[in-house]
């Protein structure tokens, strides 16, 4: 266990949900891993994005940033096509 200590932030759960995390938390303990404990739940913190990605303009910063930075490892590219996902941006 890590001697070092991190800051936490609590979440907000009902004591309903906190008891159902619990109660998983303890039955996925298997025998052959006695000795692992899982992480706590006030690890977790809420997510604060708004949901909506990056702007039209910030995906076009990107893309040159991407093109420079290739081009300074000597990779002449393009970026052509860019395909915005829910997690992950492909250029």
């Amino acid at each position: 266990m890590p001697s070092k200590k991190t800051k936490e932030k609590a979440v907000d759960l009902s004591s309903n949900e906190a008891k159902i995390i619990e109660k998983t938390m303890n039955e996925r303990k298997s025998s052959e891993h006695s000795n692992y404990f899982l992480p706590r739940v006030s690890l977790l913190q809420k997510n604060t994005s708004s949901g909506k990605g990056d702007n039209r303009e910030d995906v076009l910063a990107k893309a040159e940033i991407l093109e420079n930075t290739l081009n300074n490892f000597g990779v002449d590219a393009k970026v052509t096509k860019v395909s915005r996902g829910p997690a992950i941006t492909m250029y």
